[in-house]
C-alpha cells in the first residue's frame, strides 16, 4: 500500500483562533486543538485531489505526525501536549477516510529511534528584549506622534521598568518567553528517514523557511517532497527555488 508521510509543524499551522483561545481566553482549549485537529485533516485529505499530488486517486495510509514542544525537562507532557494527545483519541488514531488509511500520532521521538523521547522540547527563558525596535506608529494609532505604552514597551525590552527612578525591576524578572527546541531537525531527519524507508510521499507542513534546506536537500536525493501551508498570505523567500528544484509548493486558507 503507497504511504504519505505528513510531517505537521504543529503550532506553526496555528493560525486565527488557534493562536490562543476563543473568546478571548488566553490559551486554546481541548476543544480548540480537537477542532484545529479536524482542520488539519480534512485539509490533508483534500490535498489528495491536488494536482501535484503523486499518488492522488489511490488507496494509501496517510501518516500525520505533529511536531511540537510536547515535553518539559522533566519528560512530562506539557498542558498542551495533554489536551493534544486526548483530542487525538477522541477523533481515533487510526481510521478510514474514503481512500485513505489515516494515523495520528505525537512526534516526541525520531522514526528512527522510536524507543527514545526527547525531553525538554518546551522551555522558558527570559525575554530577550534587546532584540525588539521601534517604528513610526502607524496612523491609525490613537496615541501618535508619541505612545507611553510603546515607550514602555521599549523600556522594558532595554532591561528595565519604564519607571526606573522608582523601580528597580528588571525585564527577566518580569517576563518570560515560552518556546519550542528540536522542531525544525526533527521535521528534517524523518524526512531523511521516511525517504530512505521508501515512503511514496513526504509531506512537510509548515510555513517555516528553516524547513527549506532540509527539504530541498531530499529533493536533491530525489526525495517525494513538497510543502504544504494553511493560511500563507505572500509568496515565501524560497518558492521559485523549490519550484526550480522540484519541490511542489501547496497553499491553502487558514485553518479555521
Amino acid at each position: 500500500m503507497p504511504e504519505i508521510c505528513a510531517l505537521v509543524d504543529y503550532d506553526n499551522q496555528r493560525l486565527g483562533v488557534f493562536r490562543s483561545g476563543r473568546h478571548g481566553a488566553t490559551r486554546a482549549s481541548f476543544r480548540d486543538h480537537q477542532d484545529y485537529l479536524q482542520a488539519l485533516i480534512k485539509g490533508q485529505l483534500d490535498y489528495r485531489t491536488h494536482p501535484s499530488h503523486r499518488i492522488a486517486g489511490k488507496f494509501a495510509e496517510l501518516r500525520i505526525r505533529l511536531y511540537g514542544g510536547w515535553l518539559d525537562a522533566q519528560g512530562q507532557l506539557t498542558e498542551m501536549a495533554d489536551m493534544v494527545v486526548a483530542a487525538i483519541a477522541n477523533i481515533g488514531r487510526t481510521r478510514r477516510v474514503r481512500n485513505t488509511r489515516l494515523f495520528l500520532e505525537l512526534a516526541d521521538r525520531l522514526l528512527c529511534m522510536e524507543s527514545e523521547v526527547f525531553p525538554d522540547t518546551f522551555r522558558k527563558a527570559p525575554w530577550l528584549g534587546a532584540r525588539l525596535r521601534g517604528f513610526q506608529l502607524p496612523s491609525r494609532c490613537v496615541n501618535k506622534p508619541t505612545c507611553h505604552l510603546v515607550e514602555a514597551a521599549l523600556s522594558w525590552a532595554g532591561g528595565r521598568c519604564p519607571e526606573r527612578k522608582y523601580c528597580n525591576a528588571h525585564t527577566e524578572d518580569v517576563f518570560l518567553v515560552e518556546s519550542q527546541k528540536l522542531v525544525d531537525t526533527m521535521i528534517t531527519s524523518d524526512a531523511f528517514l521516511a525517504h530512505y524507508k521508501r515512503s511514496d510521499e513526504i509531506l512537510t507542513v509548515s510555513m517555516d523557511d528553516d524547513l527549506v534546506p532540509g527539504v530541498l536537500a531530499v529533493a536533491s536525493m530525489q526525495g517525494p517532497v513538497a510543502i504544504l501551508r494553511f493560511g500563507k498570505v505572500n509568496a515565501g523567500a524560497y518558492d521559485r527555488l523549490l519550484s526550480q528544484h522540484g519541490v511542489p509548493v501547496v497553499d491553502y486558507p487558514a485553518l479555521g
